[in-house]
């Protein structure tokens, strides 16, 4: 083989092994990858994450998707254990983030084409953990509010309203606690605390 051909034929062969590396070292192969490694872990939710990001990435890998595919069934039943192991002992606080996790597991498996079993209602799960958590704290600012405890009370009515933003009464209750502070300051002649009681109202 004369030289240039042997040149030429050098060149060919250095292309080829960088494009084998560019793709072997492309952000959706190294998902992939890091997917193969939380199945063999028996993490299926997070190899599922993992391959739906491949997914992300490129729309038409099909080894992402054949995978994604195949574990789809062992990674919803891994996040929906979680999550009702949570609801059953009423911890609807951490519950809910393991049902909004399994919602978008839902979406993303249809989307693909990959859901091929029954599923919960998701998003009516995360519905039903909102309102289970605004409940516990309600009634926890409630036995608060009673004893005349109004700074946890408020605590636990603000934290009943990240869940629901018009949780019962719970913005009038928080205004009334504050009330109920800045008067008893006032009485006792702390007007700067009595002060910042009253704006809150």
């Amino acid at each position: 083989m004369s030289n240039p051909f042997k040149k030429l034929y050098s060149m060919h062969v250095v292309l080829c092994l960088l494009i084998l590396m560019a793709y072997g070292c492309s952000p959706a192969s190294k998902a992939i990858k890091r997917g193969d490694e939380l199945f063999t872990s028996k993490n299926y939710f997070g190899a599922a994450q993992e391959y739906i990001t491949a997914l992300n990435l490129e729309s038409d890998n099909t080894d992402a998707k054949m995978k994604l595919c195949q574990i789809s069934k062992q990674a919803y039943e891994q996040k929906f254990d979680m999550a009702v192991s949570y609801e059953k002992s009423s911890d609807f606080e951490s519950a809910l983030p393991q049902y909004q996790n399994l919602s978008f597991l839902i979406d993303k498996l249809n989307s693909y084409n990959c859901l091929n079993f029954p599923s919960v209602n998701a998003k009516q799960k995360i519905d039903e953990m909102k309102s289970g958590a605004s409940e516990k704290y309600y009634t926890e600012a409630e036995r608060f509010f009673s004893n005349d405890d109004y700074s946890n009370a408020i605590s636990n009515y603000q934290s009943a309203l990240r869940h629901n933003s018009s949780y019962k009464d719970s913005k009038d209750k928080v205004a009334e606690s504050y009330y109920r502070i800045a008067t008893k300051a006032e009485k006792q002649k702390k007007y700067r605390e009595a002060a910042v009681g009253f704006q809150f109202i």
